[in-house]
């Protein structure tokens, strides 16, 4: 297998975009990967992230690109992760991307981001087809605190109670006492019972 043919098996897994560290470990050395985008193989969309031509971008492709450009601390929160979840329509001009507090990422590409800093829990996580992501209870929190579009979010509400991605607790919580403010939401969502 070429090296060519091993970056296409990476990004085949990845929404057709990979990180120069993905290469690294795959034994590929820096010099190939700008040989290659000399080459018209790979496009460079930000610092350290490349996507590989030969393979269609996807809707999920720039949230992953997102996600790799902040080294994999990165998860898609707030309204973008309504959007990946496909729980309402929205369309933030920039991706909402939560990376630790302490971690600063400084680097080409990030004006496409809108960065917050906070530290999540590992249940207030989750992935979509490869794409990490905040839970959608998290996500429409967040979404309400930045004052999105309320007719939007309870559409996103609905959708996520109709899936099972809500209990009628956690969807019932989301507005009570709520005010739009810019300070981090509270995250936790109303106890389960077992």
């Amino acid at each position: 297998m070429s090296q060519y043919e091993r970056l296409v098996e990476i990004a085949a897994d990845q929404h057709g975009v990979l990180r120069a560290a993905d290469a690294t470990d795959a034994g590929i050395a820096s010099s190939a990967l700008r040989r290659f985008v000399t080459d018209g193989r790979l496009q460079r969309v930000a610092h350290g992230v490349y996507r590989v031509v030969a393979l269609p971008a996807d809707a999920l492709t720039p949230y992953l690109e997102a996600v790799l450009w902040s080294n994999g601390f990165g998860v898609i929160s707030h309204a973008s992760a309504i959007e990946v979840l496909r729980l309402a329509d929205f369309a933030p001009r920039r991706i909402h991307l939560t990376v630790p507090a302490a971690y600063n990422p400084r680097k080409a590409g990030g004006q496409h981001y809108r960065v917050h800093r906070i530290n999540l829990e590992p249940a207030e996580l989750t992935t979509h087809k490869g794409v990490p992501v905040v839970t959608s209870y998290l996500a429409i929190l967040q979404s309400i605190d930045d004052g999105e579009d309320p007719e939007q979010l309870r559409l996103a509400t609905r959708t996520a109670r109709a899936r099972g991605l809500l209990t009628r607790s956690e969807s019932s919580g989301l507005y009570k006492g709520r005010v739009s403010t810019r300070r981090r939401p509270s995250l936790r969502p109303p106890h389960r019972p077992v």
